[in-house]
């Protein structure tokens, strides 16, 4: 069975490495407060999950996309148009986000019944991108990162500071047969 995915344009591939132009799409996300990436990405795709299995307005369930998107920030780095956030030390802000299927749109996308559930509508946007395979953790999102911001200089191109991890199986599926990506928003 397939599972919808973003769709994008790759402009420019080079091995495991790509440039895509990615079309509009909406995300549910959370922000979880954390020192465990594990445990708050998990307790993160708990809520969103329940969200989408019916925990909304319309008692819908959502088909479920792929991949699940998550960044990560210090608690006390702000995000543009939101709130300051509280310092606290060793403390990070992780958002987890579902795509939503394409059918949808802010207006008929039912609303969830919990109010740290976010729906947002993502503008195209150009990013570089490397795919990998195997377990994702925090050691494997800094070294994908750093291999992916050389490639983005070593290619003369501007990257923001916006870096998303992309996971698009299961975790009961095989870790050398799991497709991952990091992906880096480029000016």
């Amino acid at each position: 069975m397939a599972i919808e995915t973003p769709k994008y344009k790759v402009l420019k591939k080079q091995n495991n490495y790509e440039i895509r132009q990615y079309d509009p799409y909406i995300t549910a996300s959370i922000e979880i407060e954390g020192k465990d990436y594990d445990k708050a990405t998990s307790r993160g795709f708990g809520y969103i999950a329940d969200y989408i299995f019916g925990n909304n307005t319309k008692k819908d369930s959502i088909p479920m996309t792929s991949p699940v998107l998550q960044e990560t920030r210090s608690a006390s780095e702000k995000i543009a148009m939101t709130a300051p956030v509280v310092t606290i030390k060793d403390k990070k802000v992780f958002r987890i986000s579902f795509v939503m299927p394409s059918k949808y749109n802010l207006k008929t996308l039912p609303q969830p019944n919990n109010d740290s559930i976010i729906l947002t509508e993502i503008p195209s946007y150009k990013a570089a991108v490397i795919s990998f395979s195997g377990i994702v953790n925090e050691q494997t999102i800094k070294a994908k990162t750093e291999e992916l911001i050389n490639w983005i200089k070593d290619n003369k191109l501007k990257a923001t500071n916006l870096v998303q991890v992309a996971r698009y199986n299961p975790p009961w599926t095989l870790w050398f047969l799991r497709r991952n990506e990091v992906i880096v928003l480029l000016a």
